[in-house]
């Protein structure tokens, strides 16, 4: 495996949002989306190829333990199954679809 599907907490609160976008988007290393190896699926949701790049992995994992937000990892090796976890008090259902190019849809 050398590639997770990580999602990150969306809090209540937008500035807390922003606060944690800034900081996985610093400027001294550029938007985390637009680093090599990474994919923002959707707002709260990357694909990331960490044996091409780990450095990205690290920022999100990082920003989300400074800012409290839960975070859960996703295998794509597991693509075509719906995977479950908890976020903040939320139960959320994640689907990865099985296709060359992961997608996914969390409801």
């Amino acid at each position: 495996m050398h590639s997770a599907l990580i999602v990150v907490e969306v809090p209540d609160n937008k500035k807390k949002w922003r606060a944690f976008m800034d900081d996985i988007d610093r400027p001294e290393a550029g938007p985390l989306h637009k680093s090599r190896g990474v994919e923002r699926l959707s707002k709260n949701v990357w694909l990331v190829n960490f044996r091409e790049n780990t450095e990205p992995l690290a920022r999100l994992i990082s920003a989300a333990t400074q800012h409290l937000f839960q975070l859960a990892r996703i295998s794509p090796r597991r693509a075509g199954q719906e995977h479950d976890f908890s976020v903040g008090t939320r139960k959320r259902t994640a689907f990865l679809a099985p296709a060359r190019r992961s997608a996914a849809a969390v409801r």
